[in-house]
């Protein structure tokens, strides 16, 4: 029981650890990504100055980038903050020093497929590999023990007996017996209520734990099918949002040309900035959601 407790232990930590780990990757590669949006934008805020000063533009029109590009700047600091702690904590599961550098050697794309190959498919879940039905299945088996012990009380009792003696001076004629061996048996034929109720609750407590082994093994078999289900569901949600930023990226890339060509307006590139910064925002949160459910299903089914 000690050991499979420990075993338990062992992965539940592993899913925490990989959670972590998912999440820096997700932080990495959003910050990534908005970087290469900053430098983006910040060429348009550029050229948006250039046309203002020469009287193509309106001051508003840069006053709108400005902050567009200054709002992107406040989700790097953001999400830099947060993969800092994240790394942290990382290290912190791990027993490793806070200045030891750590390096992650995943890809982002590739735990992402993975899961994908593992988990879209059919996957079987055998019950008896789970470590909290082995750990009511030895329960049960101490509970069966402690009834035979009980009900072993009420077993006739055999004991025997040696002896030998010798005598010293002792008289010419002597027939006293050196050796006494003997046997006693004891029939416990009046019993105890309180020995008789023992048996009753050891009974009790051997259907209890057959009872509670039927619970955890429905529970168990529940777990799964309600972590594969959730794990289908947050890969809808990650191609759903994968499609819509790249869609809106689509959008805002066309929207800043036509903006410079003078034929969209600098609130419809704002407005396209916003969303766009929104559909990628929603689907690094669907990627977080897809790796934390790979992780579940990871531990319910030994695969850490």
């Amino acid at each position: 029981m000690t050991e499979k407790t420990l075993s338990k232990t062992e992965d539940q930590t592993k899913e925490s650890v990989a959670t972590t780990y998912y999440l820096v990757l997700v932080l990495e590669e959003n910050a990534r990504v908005l970087k290469e949006s900053l430098k983006t934008t910040d060429q348009t805020y550029s050229d948006l100055v250039k046309m203002n000063q020469e009287g193509f533009n309106e001051e508003t029109d840069v006053d709108q980038m400005k902050i567009g590009r200054s709002n992107i700047q406040t989700l790097i600091t953001s999400i830099e903050a947060q993969k800092e702690l994240s790394v942290k904590l990382l290290k912190y599961q791990l027993g490793v020093g806070f200045d030891q550098p750590v390096l992650l050697t995943d890809s982002l794309p590739g735990v992402i497929n993975q899961g994908n190959i593992q988990y879209l498919s059919s996957t079987e879940f055998n019950v008896k590999n789970s470590l909290d039905y082995q750990m009511i299945s030895d329960q049960e088996k101490i509970s069966a023990l402690m009834l035979k012990r009980q009900q072993s009380k009420l077993l006739p009792t055999i004991s025997g007996f040696y002896r030998h003696q010798e005598q010293t001076n002792k008289p010419s004629f002597n027939f006293a017996v050196k050796d006494i061996a003997g046997v006693s048996l004891t029939l416990p034929i009046v019993t105890s209520g309180q020995r008789l109720a023992t048996i009753s609750r050891a009974k009790f407590d051997l259907q209890k734990s057959r009872l509670s082994k039927d619970n955890v093994e429905q529970g168990l078999i529940m777990e799964f099918e309600t972590a594969r289900t959730g794990y289908q569901t947050a890969f809808s949600n990650f191609t759903t949002n994968k499609e819509s930023m790249i869609l809106s990226k689509k959008v805002y890339d066309k929207t800043v040309i036509k903006y410079k060509e003078g034929v969209s307006s600098s609130f419809e590139l704002t407005q396209n900035q916003a969303q766009f910064l929104t559909a990628e925002s929603n689907y690094y949160n669907s990627v977080l959601s897809l790796l934390n459910a790979k992780a579940k299903l990871d531990r319910i089914l030994g695969s850490n």
